[in-house]
């Protein structure tokens, strides 16, 4: 099976370098001549830290998104692991190649992107069918072309996907599904769009509690865990707080057996650095939008508390301003 990937971070190089391994065409959509230039000069190899071990991953093609031809050949997938401020303006220019047996894997952070990009690209339009993963796997971007995966090959539900509100057995994203499957690596489960958002809720509240505080403090999932009790008394607010807002997305839960997978992510992932810090660092802009300002969006719907995550929002947000202000500095 041929897969394109928008998104070259540590969830788009992981994926790629995956497909890979298990002898599928993969070429990567990269947004710039620069980007382009950057991977031809690392011969179209990626490398990725498996279980431990350097990997150096070959065979790949190449494109940039913006010399993409409306009347080239159709996309069979397209894994979509860009930021999720930047999948519409990613996916546009590729919507004449995708039709209505084309695939779209959505990797996104956070809740809303696939509405979101239903209302702008497609509304009231055939479209591809629409698969939306969880996420559990722990990656790292160290440089272009060069990530770790700190976790998730052993778990059970490394990645959980499911078609965007599909009730029954889906039948037009088999394809793509069964490739999948058959990556042991990726630890693929299948599920109901139901038990998706119900998961998209459960993640959601993870790395609203975590991604927010790691960014401010600097600090990895290990050293949040292991280190002043007042941060993980601010990570015990931002969730329950959190809860409150999506306890419609979570029927049987608490907020104190949430609170208490989040610890239990911090306690797998320790020497895992977020993506929020990871995006701060290499000074791009954060997710955050889509995680506490969602449940900000959402809290004010429902005329609910969100004054915690709304102050992480801005948190994030003046840290963006001032690593621009510094940088037009110099």
């Amino acid at each position: 099976m041929h897969f394109h990937i928008l998104g070259t971070g540590a969830v788009g190089c992981h994926i790629a370098c995956l497909l890979r391994l298990n002898n599928h065409k993969v070429t990567l959509i990269l947004r710039s001549q620069k980007a382009l230039h950057d991977f031809k000069t690392r011969n179209q190899s990626i490398s990725l830290t498996l279980k431990g071990k350097p990997l150096l991953v070959g065979g790949f093609n190449s494109m940039v998104v913006h010399s993409i031809s409306s009347q080239g050949p159709l996309i069979e997938c397209l894994i979509v692991a860009t930021k999720a401020q930047s999948v519409i303006e990613a996916v546009s220019p590729l919507k004449d190649r995708l039709t209505r047996n084309s695939t779209v894997l959505l990797l996104q952070n956070g809740m809303g992107v696939v509405e979101e990009l239903m209302d702008t690209v497609w509304y009231g339009q055939s479209h591809p069918c629409i698969l939306v993963g969880v996420n559990r796997h722990a990656t790292q971007r160290i440089s272009a072309f060069k990530v770790i995966n700190h976790f998730g090959w052993v778990h059970p539900e490394g990645l959980v996907v499911s078609e965007w509100r599909q009730t029954g057995e889906s039948k037009q994203g088999f394809p793509v599904l069964k490739s999948l499957s058959n990556i042991k690596d990726l630890q693929l489960k299948i599920v109901s769009w139901e038990n998706l958002q119900n998961r998209m809720a459960k993640k959601l509240v993870i790395n609203a509690s975590v991604n927010p505080v790691a960014t401010i403090l600097n600090l990895s999932n290990g050293e949040m865990l292991d280190g002043s009790p007042y941060t993980l008394n601010l990570i015990r607010e931002l969730c329950y707080e959190a809860y409150s807002v999506l306890e419609n997305f979570l029927p049987g839960e608490t907020a104190e057996i949430l609170f208490e997978g989040v610890v239990d992510s911090l306690r797998q992932s320790k020497s895992h650095y977020c993506s929020m810090l990871q995006d701060i660092q290499s000074e791009r802009p954060t997710e955050v939008d889509y995680i506490n300002g969602y449940i900000c969006r959402i809290g004010k719907d429902q005329d609910k508390d969100f004054k915690f995550n709304q102050a992480m929002v801005d948190f994030i947000h003046a840290k963006e301003s001032g690593k621009k202000a510094v940088e037009n500095s110099k």
